[in-house]
């Protein structure tokens, strides 16, 4: 089992950035209060290719800042600082 974490942080919102054994797309967006974006993500074996059907968890640290829906939809709630942790099995 591998944790990565989309580190989200913001002035004015909440950021999805990249991790190293999830492959996350987009790679780096930024949300605003209110809004919504689907990330994509992928197990990624050492050689660097997708582990296909592998299941991904969600799951936010924060969820008074950011929520994550277990199909990796994040939306900003409030303005702050937070993170979206994704467990891949496989």
């Amino acid at each position: 089992m591998f944790d990565e974490v989309a580190k989200l942080a913001t002035a004015r919102g909440v950021a999805v950035a990249h991790s190293e054994l999830v492959g996350l797309a987009p790679a780096a967006a930024r949300l605003t209060t209110g809004e919504s974006l689907q990330v994509d993500g992928a197990l990624i074996d050492q050689q660097g290719g997708q582990v296909p059907g592998a299941p991904l968890l969600w799951r936010s640290r924060v969820p008074e800042i950011a929520s994550v829906t277990d199909s990796g939809v994040i939306t900003g709630l409030a303005e702050g600082q937070g993170s979206v942790v994704v467990t891949a099995q496989g």
